[in-house]
């Protein structure tokens, strides 16, 4: 009889074995065969893990940059950082001669257009300037005509009756119509005319012929 029970305690310990090893079994497996347990990377994401933010699709987008954002040189690692300011620097002033050279181009054209102003402004006063010699021509045609007249007029005069016309009118009147007359012609009018009057114009004849005559 006691030789029965150990094989029936043997046989119920092996069975409550067997029950505590299943459970453990499941305790480490889905019904699926899989392995319920996490390893140590998959706990650490689950951690760091974070909600999905409201309209994000998980797509990346292409990031913006406008002019001012970008440097002149964007320091790559291939330069060395002397270099890298020279490349600036050398960036600025030419950047710098150009700004110089829009600025003396505007000046130019600046200077182009004051050069054309001044030699139009040159050609008005020479048209102008030869239009006063033509008037300055005619009216001297005009009175070397009248004088021209005058003298034949006051040559075919009686000497007092010239001379009575001289003693009214003006010294350079007298003076512009006896200018072509001969010596012949203008001395019985002077001998004739009034005293004063005379010494006058005889006088004004004198310092008229001494002066030297300026050819233009």
């Amino acid at each position: 009889m006691r030789v029965r029970l150990i094989p029936m305690a043997i046989f119920l310990a092996a069975v409550g074995l067997s029950f505590r090893a299943g459970s453990v079994f499941e305790d480490f497996f889905d019904g699926n065969g899989r392995s319920t347990v996490k390893t140590g990377t998959a706990v650490a994401q689950d951690a760091e893990a974070v909600p999905p933010v409201p309209g994000d699709t998980g797509e990346m987008t292409p990031l913006e940059l406008d002019d001012s954002d970008v440097p002149i040189i964007d320091g790559s690692n291939d330069m060395h950082p002397e270099e890298i300011r020279l490349a600036n620097s050398l960036a600025k002033r030419r950047e710098a001669l150009d700004q110089r050279e829009k600025e003396l181009e505007q000046r130019e054209a600046m200077l182009s257009v004051v050069e054309t102003r001044i030699a139009e402004t040159q050609r008005n006063l020479e048209s102008i300037r030869q239009e006063i010699e033509n008037l300055v021509a005619r009216y001297e045609q005009k009175e070397d005509e009248e004088s021209e007249r005058l003298q034949r007029v006051f040559a075919a005069m009686k000497p007092k009756k010239a001379a009575a016309i001289f003693n009214t009118m003006e010294l350079d009147t007298i003076l512009s119509v006896i200018r072509g007359m001969s010596d012949r012609k203008l001395a019985p009018i002077l001998e004739a005319m009034d005293a004063d009057k005379a010494v006058i114009v005889t006088q004004e004849i004198d310092a008229r012929q001494a002066l030297p005559e300026f050819r233009q």
